[in-house]
């Protein structure tokens, strides 16, 4: 390999460039309330994104093909195309922006022994999530993580 195709290739590790479409993201601010979740609905809705593509991994005792990674295309707010680095034929959910927010507001809800997430406070995108329905059961967690966002045309 050429000194120049090496350097080619180190900058593309650096600057985040995986080959999924996506930019990564950043660490976020953490939230632990409605209040700090209802912070992060509102820039999310004021940005006016309906079409993008998102790359996330749940963290979980399952298969490769649920766990992923995941990459995901919305338009208009449905899904248009997903596919897992484990297989098709599966189907996670949540697996849009309005899906994350959604369990946040159920998890908020329901009796559940904690519910944290991290957002990015300029664009309102949830990075990470984690709802513990039940702390007497093991492995009953979700647990998403964001790797990548990109807005689409």
């Amino acid at each position: 390999m050429t000194r120049s195709a090496a350097l080619v290739l180190l900058a593309l590790a650096l600057a985040g460039c995986d080959g999924s479409g996506t930019d990564p993201v950043g660490e976020g601010v953490e939230g632990r309330t409605p209040a700090s979740l209802a912070e992060a609905r509102a820039a999310w809705e004021a940005g006016g994104v309906s079409a993008y593509r998102i790359v996330f991994v749940r963290h979980c005792e399952c298969s490769h093909a649920v766990a992923g990674p995941w990459t995901v295309e919305v338009r208009g707010g449905q899904v248009v195309a997903a596919t897992s680095e484990g297989g098709a034929g599966q189907r996670v959910e949540p697996r849009t922006v309005a899906g994350f927010f959604r369990v946040l507001d159920e998890a908020f809800a329901a009796d559940t022994v904690a519910v944290r997430f991290r957002y990015d406070p300029a664009t309102g995108l949830p990075l990470s999530l984690l709802v513990d329905y039940a702390a007497e059961v093991a492995d009953d967690e979700l647990s998403v993580q964001v790797l990548g966002f990109r807005a689409l045309p």
